[in-house]
């Protein structure tokens, strides 16, 4: 029987969205509260103290200062400093929050955070090129790989018998394709795409099971 469990990522850890070489995304701005500058803000991140009063994050270029942070049914009203005018924050919107790429802890062993698998290589325990990982779905039982060719995309459970492999070095990850899971085509440029999933946590390897 494989083993489906999703083990808890670590609460101090971020699992971030690349930004760039030198940042990482932890949120997303999507929308303004109240008059006073206040951010709604759809986090990517597992640290609690990511947004914690004093704690520096960059929107748009510009470095701020948290003031306060407090959850609601809305998501995460975020209140920066120097950020004081509903026009102001609301051409915010849609931009990332990014924090240094230094400023990330390491992960633990056989943890990888998404950004380190988007882009990454896939193929077969054979050496074939299956494609590239462009997206990770949260099914809630366990993560999916949206493994993406130049014409097809193949959907891979993200399980310890699946996942043979994982080389962040080389970009490269090596997978058993399980009987029955065969790619399909790309939909085409006047299809509507899937809406983007939240890539909001580390991906730790399930243990194979004997």
């Amino acid at each position: 029987m494989t083993d489906q469990s999703t083990p808890q990522p670590d609460p101090s850890s971020d699992a971030p969205v690349a930004a760039d070489d030198a940042h990482v995304q932890v949120g997303t701005v999507v929308g303004v509260h109240g008059n006073d500058g206040r951010l709604r803000v759809q986090t990517e991140t597992d640290n609690p103290a990511r947004f914690r009063a004093g704690a520096s994050l960059e929107v748009a270029g510009v470095t701020y200062t948290v003031v306060r942070a407090s959850k609601t049914p809305l998501g995460l009203l975020l209140k920066l400093k120097g950020l004081d005018a509903r026009e102001e924050a609301a051409a915010l919107i849609h931009e990332p929050i990014v924090v240094a790429a230094a400023s990330i802890p390491a992960p633990a062993a056989d943890t990888y955070y998404h950004y380190q698998l988007i882009d990454m290589a896939v193929v077969n325990e054979r050496g074939a090129e299956l494609g590239v990982i462009s997206e990770i779905i949260s099914t809630g039982a366990n993560d999916v790989f949206v493994v993406t060719s130049a014409d097809s995309e193949l959907l891979v459970p993200a399980l310890g018998d699946v996942v043979l492999a994982v080389d962040v070095a080389s970009g490269r990850m090596t997978v058993a394709v399980p009987e029955g899971i065969e790619p399909r085509p790309l939909k085409s440029k006047d299809e509507p795409k899937r809406p983007p999933r939240r890539r909001g946590r580390p991906w730790k390897k399930p243990r194979q099971t004997s």
